[in-house]
């Protein structure tokens, strides 16, 4: 079973400057399957949304074998200030 802590585990070997962000919620009651991903960091500026979205899917790459479904919100730091309250 994943849980919240693989998940975060592996995005922080990728995203581990001090700024930035990294919120895992388990939307799945507990049991893993179904997870959502909200990551802010300066390394996504000037990335498209599908390459963003290619990097954090090459990270939980094993995590998402396991997994059923899994919600992505990949942002620059300035975009997760104003929209993390919206999750």
């Amino acid at each position: 079973m994943v849980s919240v802590e693989d998940i975060e585990k592996h995005l922080k070997e990728k995203f581990s400057s001090e700024d930035d962000k990294i919120k895992v919620i388990d939307e799945s009651g507990g049991c893993g399957a179904k997870f959502l991903v909200a990551i802010g960091s300066s390394q996504f500026d000037g990335v498209s949304l599908l390459e963003r979205h290619r990097i954090v899917n090459e990270l939980l790459k094993e995590e998402i074998s396991q997994i059923h479904a899994i919600t992505l919100k990949t942002w620059t730091l300035k975009q997760y200030e104003e929209k993390i309250n919206t999750l």
